[in-house]
């Protein structure tokens, strides 16, 4: 397989820094600052970057508040992960910290990552074997906390989980 270089195409044609930034959002939402990073990274001149962003912003293709419900409602119901991860993910995407805070508390709340990891819970024991001892078990536990906390669930939510855990499938042996 052959691997492209960083594209450099717009830093001898600033005029096609708009149809870059277009092309870029029709393939999925940007925040403002991940969208400038991408055109400069291409070559793109700054002024000419900028100018083009704040075009964008205005005609409202590049919404961050949009963009941050969107990816918690994927996050919540496609690819769950923690509030504290979920966050994380946003910030580095460029998009402004006070956005997704907002949309955090409006839209992924507490009770909400709780229903995540009792429907992560009932996955989990749909694939548990019945043959484990008490040993493999304790394993089985402490991997599931680890996981938990790696992708950003609050210490509250993992307990939470864990306790589901027990009271459905291992204190029936």
């Amino acid at each position: 397989m052959v691997w492209r270089n960083k594209k450099q195409d717009l830093a001898d044609q600033p005029q096609k820094v708009k149809n870059a930034a277009l092309r870029l959002l029709s393939r999925r939402d940007f925040a403002a600052e991940e969208l400038r990073r991408r055109l400069l990274e291409r070559g793109g001149d700054q002024e000419k970057v900028d100018e083009v962003i704040d075009y964008l912003i205005q005609r409202g293709f590049i919404n961050e508040t949009a963009l941050v419900e969107n990816w918690l409602r994927y996050r919540m119901e496609i690819n769950p992960r923690g509030r504290a991860y979920v966050k994380h993910e946003l910030i580095n995407r460029g998009v402004n910290e006070q956005i997704v805070l907002d949309g955090i508390e409006r839209i992924y709340t507490y009770e909400q990552e709780e229903i995540i990891i009792r429907y992560l819970v009932e996955k989990e024991i749909m694939h548990i074997h019945t043959d484990l001892d008490k040993i493999e078990m304790e394993k089985f536990r402490a991997k599931l906390i680890r996981r938990w906390s790696n992708q950003g669930f609050c210490q509250n939510s993992v307990i939470c989980g864990i306790k589901l855990l027990h009271t459905n499938f291992l204190d029936n042996d």
